[in-house]
């Protein structure tokens, strides 16, 4: 018993000596509600410092842009004066052809289904265990699995046309 009462003294002796030597010490300042209050204030005093000096950055740097739109505005000549009694003429649109009469060479292929209008759908349903075996398409001649559910769909991006 008073070998555990040596040791246990002996090992917080130790402890306290090397928490003094190592800055630990006392800590009870920290539970002291003014050291609290006096970090705070500490805190909002560096905030304030900081957001004046951005402030003051951004204040900076609205002059000078203000300095430069003053220089433009000095050096852009005024626009031309309204003129109540000018007639008016209309600018000339070009004349847009209906599509029947439009040249061939103004129409454009469709890049997803090459101008046939039609794309093959895959909408791979379930075999569930049946047979599989491959089939080849008549409109297509792509050679497909049965259970892959070749069809073929009105093309999405020229709605059937084969061109724009």
């Amino acid at each position: 018993m008073k070998k555990t009462i040596i040791v246990s003294v002996l090992l917080i002796s130790s402890i306290s000596a090397s928490a003094q030597f190592f800055g630990g010490g006392n800590m009870d300042y920290l539970l002291d509600p003014r050291y609290a209050m006096m970090q705070t204030m500490q805190q909002y005093q560096q905030m304030n410092a900081m957001n004046n000096a951005m402030r003051q950055q951004a204040n900076a740097a609205l002059q000078q842009m203000q300095q430069q739109l003053n220089q433009l505005n000095a050096n852009t000549p005024p626009p031309p004066a309204f003129q109540p009694n000018a007639p008016f003429v209309p600018s000339e649109s070009p004349k847009v052809q209906p599509s029947e009469q439009r040249n061939s060479s103004s129409r454009h292929e469709c890049p997803r289904c090459h101008g046939k209008g039609r794309v093959s759908y895959d909408s791979y349903p379930g075999t569930y265990g049946s047979n599989d075996y491959k089939v080849r398409c008549n409109e297509c001649g792509q050679t497909f699995n049965k259970s892959t559910g070749h069809s073929h769909i009105n093309c999405p991006q020229c709605h059937g046309k084969g061109s724009y």
